[in-house]
């Protein structure tokens, strides 16, 4: 009887992740829009026009992997350049520091989808081995697989609201230094749906 005991409470800890605990991952994320004059901190359900430019920022406040995947209706992309593992405090802009990437006229919808990993994603590696694109309906699949496995996968919807101003460049550390950390275990998911207005 004592052993059923013991062997049921190693279960519960380990289940709980007090034994064997699996990493949890944290990083500030973002994305700032240049739409005509104007800086824009985007949130999921926003709504960008052809045209306007936008630049995602990732801070890893844990040690990891970062993809990055863009998907319109039809196709998917992997942004993100050879996958490395960032130190933590690692400044990642996509696509740099001088460049954006355009919302174009193909979809009306435009999502980014950031994920940081303490370890390889080996799903979204193998997917995008041999191109950069495949259709969006097996990228969607395998997203889904991966929110499946992940308890913590977050929309935009839980961003915390901050006012910047100014020019991009004075926009781009006010905007860093306001970016919010997110978490996730075994691996972090934050996903930005846009409304593309033609």
């Amino acid at each position: 009887m004592l052993v059923k005991k013991i062997v049921l409470l190693v279960m519960m800890l380990i289940h709980c992740g007090i034994i064997f605990p699996q990493s949890k991952v944290q990083a500030k994320i973002g994305i700032l829009a240049r739409s005509k004059e104007a800086v824009l901190k985007v949130k999921s359900n926003d709504r960008l026009s052809v045209g306007d430019k936008v630049r995602v920022y990732v801070e890893p406040q844990t040690e990891c992997f970062v993809y990055l995947v863009f998907n319109d209706e039809s196709e998917s992309t992997l942004l993100s350049s050879e996958p490395k593992k960032y130190k933590a405090s690692a400044f990642i802009l996509l696509p740099s520091a001088s460049e954006f990437y355009e919302i174009d006229n193909k979809s009306k919808l435009a999502r980014f989808v950031v994920f940081c990993s303490a370890d390889k994603l080996t799903e979204i590696e193998s997917a995008f081995k041999s191109k950069s694109s495949i259709p969006a309906a097996k990228w969607k699949s395998i997203e889904d697989k991966l929110k499946k496995s992940n308890a913590t996968a977050l929309s935009s919807t839980k961003d915390k609201p901050f006012n910047f101003g100014g020019n991009i460049r004075a926009s781009d550390n006010d905007f860093k230094n306001k970016l919010q950390v997110f978490s996730g275990s075994p691996f972090l998911i934050k996903t930005y749906d846009i409304e593309v207005k033609k």
